[in-house]
């Protein structure tokens, strides 16, 4: 089976660790009053199958939905007709070159040659799996290759195959796609228009039942950070690297940016310690560090103690980042269990500089 042996070895990997685009232009923060120290946390479930929206700004969690609820995304931004894949539900796609859809395909058959790709955990739009199905744009409209990329559904948050689908992206214009996709083997062909909205980030698309368009993301100015599974990577001895899953925290493509904190403070004549969330403020943080990435924060501000099959916060870790209304926050996590102890519950503590 195409990805058999892919897809064991990245489940086996899920189950290890699970127990365990675009630059903006930057708009300096005027110093202000800051706030006071602020302590929240968010309930992604202990199999991390809710993907939870959090809003700085306001200190609330202004969305939420169930992992399974979509498959693929529309990017809403005028010009940029980048396509992506549910990274919680380690979704990945193959291009099949121009083909037609109705041609029959078998995804068993081990003499078929995909390179399969997921998209990239840094949000970039040239980074992703489907990447540039178009072979011309004028930053309204864009004119298809006409291929057609075989689409891995993933593993949805009961830990089931969801199977595979052909998909063709036929056009794009200012308010909206138009989509063809079938079963691997050219039935249950069906056609969508995807209409794009321009307070989005991002429409869902998910294929069941026929394909329909999903609103599930907020208002793209309403939010900074999200909470979710999602692909990610780490290289190899050999130099290539290997995905699995993690779950941690991903930033607001939208001009929120983030870095984690290198600042220092002297501790000898000659060394050197890191300067601690407490004493971190508005002077200190260089704004031009900071980076539209979205993995930026991450999961890194964790790890998996084996032994004692538990999950160990390096609280000591300290991440910078402006939010959609260019307010500057200083951000650690504390926590990453609820109060009846159950995981996929990060607790944090910011605060505005």
């Amino acid at each position: 089976m195409i990805m058999k042996k892919y897809i064991n070895s990245a489940i086996v990997l899920l189950l290890i660790i699970s127990l365990s685009s675009c630059f903006t232009e930057e708009t300096p923060v005027t110093p202000h009053e800051a706030g006071d120290a602020t302590v929240n946390s968010v309930t992604m479930g202990k199999k991390y199958d809710t993907r939870v929206y959090f809003d700085l700004g306001t200190d609330q969690v202004v969305g939420s939905h169930s992992i399974d609820d979509w498959d693929i995304g529309f990017s809403c931004e005028p010009g940029n007709f980048s396509i992506i894949l549910n990274d919680s539900k380690l979704m990945e796609a193959g291009d099949l070159g121009q083909v037609s859809i109705d041609t029959p395909i078998d995804p068993e058959d081990t003499t078929l040659t995909i390179e399969w790709k997921f998209d990239e955990p840094t949000g970039h739009k040239d980074s992703t799996a489907i990447g540039f199905w178009y072979e011309s744009e004028n930053g309204i409209s864009a004119v298809s290759k006409e291929h057609v990329y075989l689409v891995y559904k993933g593993i949805n948050s009961k830990s089931r195959p969801q199977g595979y689908v052909k998909l063709m992206i036929q056009s794009a214009s200012a308010n909206e796609y138009l989509i063809t996709f079938a079963d691997p083997d050219g039935t249950n062909k069906h056609e969508l228009v995807v209409e794009t909205n321009e307070d989005k980030n991002y429409v869902y698309v998910s294929f069941a039942d026929g394909g329909s368009v999903i609103d599930l993301e907020p208002p793209k100015t309403d939010w900074d950070l999200l909470f979710t599974k999602y692909w990610d990577y780490f290289y190899l001895n050999d130099g290539t690297f290997q995905p699995y899953s993690v779950s941690g925290s991903l930033i607001n493509p939208y001009y929120v940016k983030a870095i984690r904190s290198t600042l220092t403070k002297p501790f000898s004549a000659d060394s050197t310690v890191a300067l601690p969330f407490e004493e971190i403020t508005f002077a200190d943080v260089d704004e031009s560090a900071l980076l539209p990435v979205k993995n930026i924060i991450g999961y890194t501000w964790k790890w998996f103690d084996f032994e004692q099959s538990y999950y160990v916060i390096l609280s000591y870790k300290t991440y910078l980042i402006s939010d959609t209304d260019g307010f500057l926050y200083k951000l650690r996590f504390t926590d990453f269990y609820d109060e009846d102890g159950y995981k996929g519950s990060p607790k944090f503590e910011f605060e505005r500089l």
